[in-house]
């Protein structure tokens, strides 16, 4: 009985053997053009990228696949500003024009007078540093002293913030030093933008999207010079400025 069983499972096996000797190989079958991924080609084509001054990780994330997928890209850091100002010009309703105006001076406040605070504690913190060791207590005077500076007499002296530099991680990254300063050059550079386009009129909106068109290729220099803006002229800024006095004397007369 074992022995009939024993041969029962040797000639099982060389069957099976047979069989998988018998089979030949299928190669791989080339995918057809219908299996394949699509490939688009957006060569020639321009995608503009809103970044408003901020997330400057996510931008450069952004920018990157936006060229990895071959579009132009076009960096438009100014058309929410521009817009924004635009928008408070043609509010007809009082409380909507005061809705406007109180959201752009809250964030002027705090891209013009927070951030020059942040610039000025910085720039005390690297020129005391070779000379002294920065406890927590000399940290929290240079702080103060900053936005005292920055914001004058704007800033209730019992709201000051002396741990500011505390709760800001970008003072803790050695190759982020004066990380803020992007937000007051972008707001102030769309400002001056718009009172171009306010003086010129449409004239000057062809030089604006060949501006932004260049903001991919052309260093900031040479990307303004486009819109006939010379960033060494002190001229340009203050008009970014003025532009914000306007505001707040428009504000005060529309609550009276």
């Amino acid at each position: 009985m074992k022995r009939k069983l024993l041969a029962l499972l040797l000639a099982s096996v060389m069957v099976l053997s047979l069989v998988a000797c018998g089979q030949k190989e299928t190669p791989d079958t080339p995918e057809t053009p219908d299996d394949q991924e699509e490939v688009k080609d957006y060569s020639g084509y321009t995608i503009r990228i809103y970044s408003n001054s901020n997330s400057t990780e996510r931008t450069t994330w952004l920018i990157q696949e936006a060229k990895d997928a071959g579009f132009t890209i076009s960096i438009d850091d100014n058309s929410v500003i521009s817009g924004d100002t635009a928008a408070i010009q043609a509010a007809q309703d009082k409380d909507e024009k005061l809705a406007l105006i109180e959201s752009q001076l809250s964030d002027a406040c705090q891209i013009i007078c927070d951030i020059y605070s942040r610039f000025l504690f910085e720039s005390s913190v690297f020129e005391a540093r070779p000379q002294e060791f920065l406890d927590a207590d000399r940290l929290c005077q240079l702080m103060l002293e900053a936005q005292k500076k920055a914001y004058g007499d704007g800033l209730d002296q019992t709201c000051l913030h002396p741990y500011m530099w505390l709760c800001k991680g970008h003072y803790y990254s050695g190759s982020l030093s004066f990380y803020n300063f992007p937000y007051a050059f972008g707001g102030l550079f769309a400002r001056g933008l718009y009172a171009k386009y306010q003086q010129e009129g449409e004239k000057f909106v062809p030089l604006y999207k060949e501006m932004l068109h260049a903001t991919s290729v052309n260093d900031v220099e040479d990307t303004a010079k486009i819109a006939g803006i010379d960033l060494t002229d002190k001229a340009f800024w203050r008009q970014g400025l003025q532009s914000l006095a306007d505001e707040i004397d428009l504000f005060c007369d529309l609550i009276k």
